[in-house]
């Protein structure tokens, strides 16, 4: 992993651990509210849930994949766009371009990629980043603060919900909401 792309991670880590969600304009605050509306609505759809089940049952899509081998991989490499490509992959496009959000990402309980719209993201495992752990706690995550989108670069409020199978968290899905 180049070093730009670990102070990148390095420096996000370090911005998203906030553990209060700071006041945020009530513009903004109005969007996200409406995006975890419709992130839990999507979190809900059989194509989502059918995927997530069969990553947690496989142990994860690609199960020896790690995220350095992840940032090694390019936009358009098989093992990249077959998450994008998939029934799951497609739906998270379809809604992506019809929400004027700039990603959309499915996650398994283990935070392992499972389906992504357009853009590849940063990490393919966010099994330790505080957005994740906390939304695997059965509630939607917002971040703190508007800041420029570790993926797209594009100022936003990372948004995460939980997929829920009765009652309990199997999975997230979540997107960087655009504040332009």
């Amino acid at each position: 992993m180049g070093i730009g792309r670990r102070l990148s991670i390095a420096l996000t880590l370090c911005i998203s651990s906030g553990s209060a969600f700071a006041q945020l304009p009530a513009n903004v605050a109005e969007k996200i509210e409406y995006y975890k509306a419709m992130l839990s609505q999507w979190a809900t759809n059989s194509t989502i849930v059918d995927a997530v089940k069969a990553s947690n049952t496989a142990g994860g899509l690609d199960p020896s994949m790690t995220n350095e081998m992840w940032d090694d991989l390019l936009e358009n490499d098989p093992t990249v766009t077959r998450y994008k490509n998939s029934a799951a992959g497609k739906l998270l496009t379809d809604w992506e371009m019809h929400q004027s959000i700039d990603k959309l990402y499915v996650r398994d309980m283990k935070g392992r990629l499972v389906a992504m719209s357009q853009t590849k993201p940063l990490l393919y495992d966010l099994s330790t980043r505080p957005g994740f752990v906390n939304t695997m706690q059965g509630q939607a995550w917002v971040d703190t603060e508007i800041k420029p989108d570790p993926t797209t670069q594009t100022l936003s409020v990372q948004l995460r919900v939980p997929k829920l199978d009765s009652g309990k968290p199997i999975g997230i899905i979540h997107t960087g909401v655009p504040i332009r």
